[in-house]
């Protein structure tokens, strides 16, 4: 539940572009005792700043939060798998764009496209300051619900690979 209650919190702050306290605790619905602890959290470990205060309400003036874009990066909300091409995007976590890959390829299989994100976060990885083993928060994949389906309605669909991602979950179940 903790970890849920920080990404509302983080995900609060983005949205209003910058928070205070009493904000985040009516706009989550969580208690205001539990909204202190947890962005004094969120802050001790850099993912929040102190971006200054607001002033014109009645007592003291309120602590802005935001989030701190520096802190990490994630490889996702871009990696976006469509018939034609794989676009991969990384973030830094403020949203902000950092690098794009796209490579063109019709109907690419799965081991295709892990092996492209592979390489984008191997060449960021080692070629830049961007992205530090540290900071690297996680990747997220959009892929169209049919994926595994296009092998049978495409005869150009090159061979090769696995577009069966059901069968783990067969599997298992």
């Amino acid at each position: 539940m903790r970890r849920y209650n920080e990404r509302l919190i983080l995900s609060a702050v983005r949205r209003m572009n910058g928070a205070s306290k009493a904000e985040l605790a009516r706009m989550t619905g969580l208690s205001p005792q539990a909204v202190v602890r947890i962005v004094d959290e969120l802050a001790e470990v850099g993912l929040l700043f102190q971006a200054g205060r607001r002033t014109g309400g009645m007592g003291q003036p309120a602590t802005i939060y935001r989030i701190n874009g520096k802190r990490g990066y994630t490889v996702g909300v871009g990696v976006e798998v469509g018939r034609g091409d794989t676009t991969i995007v990384l973030l830094d976590f403020d949203g902000e764009r950092k690098a794009v890959g796209r490579h063109a390829g019709s109907f690419p299989s799965i081991d295709t496209v892990l092996g492209h994100i592979d390489a984008f976060i191997d060449e960021h990885l080692a070629s830049t300051d961007l992205l530090s083993a540290e900071a690297f928060m996680g990747i997220g994949i959009a892929k169209p619900w049919f994926w595994m389906l296009w092998t049978l309605y495409n005869s150009t669909h090159p061979a090769g690979g696995t577009n069966d991602l059901e069968g783990p979950r067969r599997a298992a179940g």
